[in-house]
């Protein structure tokens, strides 16, 4: 499965592939990951933005998936008041989307994660219904506010079951006395092949079958 940040915006010519991604994913540092700067839990990220241009940035399905949830925001006016405005200007509609992949063999090799994006503001796509399927890159809803600041709540996460089969153990540290997984594959298979290889259709397909050791 490819993932996307949930900002797509033009790559600039001098740009590396990591700034690229960074500048869509500006984080405010006082809404990470696992903590917010009161010292409360805080599942996600906020990713701050700009919506002053004329074309407001749209948030955008990180990966292929299936909307599990979703509230449309109410009217920008509602942000002004209580309970909406607690901190600040918020804005509150929400999707959640349901992604399967998989990322090996044997009974491992299929996951189920989610993600998230909160406070979009507006309007959400109207692509975005219950069960509706959603793919990477599609516009699911508008940036938002959220405390008075131009931001929105972003998360990636599964459960315990997704995440053992994801790293294959229940501890944090790594048991280094044993081989690791042999039954998942992140990424992608290359193979070299020296010139003058014949290419024939059951050579293809041993190759398809290939797996590392």
């Amino acid at each position: 499965m490819i993932i996307s940040p949930p900002f797509i915006r033009e790559q600039n010519a001098g740009d590396s592939e990591d700034s690229w991604v960074n500048s869509m994913l500006p984080i405010d540092a006082t809404r990470s990951f696992p903590l917010n700067a009161h010292g409360s839990w805080h599942g996600g990220v906020h990713v701050t933005h700009s919506d002053k241009t004329h074309h407001p940035e749209m948030v955008r399905a990180i990966a292929d998936g299936v909307v599990v949830s979703f509230r449309k925001p109410s009217g920008t006016d509602k942000r002004d008041a209580f309970p909406l405005n607690y901190n600040g200007q918020t804005d509150n509609g929400y999707v959640l989307l349901k992604h399967e992949t998989s990322i090996g063999s044997g009974d491992s090799g299929s996951i189920v994660f989610y993600s998230l994006y909160m406070h979009l503001r507006d309007r959400l796509d109207p692509a975005v219904a219950e069960g509706a399927r959603i793919w990477r890159k599609d516009p699911i809803g508008m940036n938002g506010m959220v405390d008075g600041v131009n931001a929105f709540h972003f998360q990636v996460f599964c459960d315990d079951e997704n995440m053992l089969k994801l790293t294959g153990r229940t501890t944090p540290e790594v048991d280094i006395t044993r081989d690791g997984r042999t039954d998942t594959l992140y990424g992608d298979i290359h193979f070299y092949l020296p010139p003058g290889t014949p290419f024939t259709h059951r050579y293809l397909t041993q190759l398809h079958r290939t797996r590392p050791a």
